[in-house]
């Protein structure tokens, strides 16, 4: 596991000791600049592993500075797919994505985006993935206005890992829910 803190403009690369990509995964957090009391189009960010050595991570249009924490995974024990789409103000879905064939009881799907749009709504902003079956994916949101540009990947362990998953919907009065997983 490589990490850090990656403090950046716009677009931020961060070099890398060589990693395997097609054994490495991306996890990032991103801090919001202190006194920035409104959620909106500069709190979202697409990270993505660009080659061995380069991990980039970008803001929406004209973001302040931000600091980013980043984590790259390389685990012996994966196989990881990767990608990169666009969808436009008025697309919801991606539609199916191809991949190569995955076991979905060991394989998970996440996703990164930054909007270009200084749109105030953060419904449009928010991406979901998720594997609609072991050779497709599908990047969508709730609601459209923004231009979001996504990425992805797919990780599935080859090892006796297994992987649960699942859909919850939020009524508008939730706070919270629970979802039910077994114990395997």
């Amino acid at each position: 596991v490589q990490r850090g803190t990656l403090n950046f403009t716009g677009t931020g690369t961060q070099p890398l000791s060589a990693v395997d990509p097609n054994k490495s995964f991306v996890l990032v957090s991103c801090s919001t600049v202190t006194g920035d009391l409104t959620y909106n189009y500069n709190d979202y960010f697409r990270a993505q592993l660009l080659s061995a050595t380069s991990l980039e991570i970008g803001m929406g249009t004209a973001p302040d500075p931000r600091d980013c924490d980043w984590q790259v995974v390389e685990y012996q024990n994966t196989s990881v797919q990767r990608g990169t789409g666009t969808l436009g103000t008025t697309v919801a879905s991606s539609g199916p994505i191809t991949i190569s064939s995955v076991d979905t009881t060991k394989s998970f799907v996440h996703v990164t985006g930054r909007v270009t749009d200084a749109a105030l709504a953060t419904g449009p902003n928010f991406a979901r993935a998720r594997l609609t079956s072991a050779t497709t994916i599908e990047i969508d949101r709730g609601a459209t206005g923004t231009t979001l540009d996504y990425a992805w990947e797919v990780v599935s362990f080859t090892d006796g890992t297994t992987v649960q998953s699942g859909n919850r919907t939020f009524g508008t009065a939730d706070t919270s829910l629970t979802a039910t997983i077994s114990a395997d």
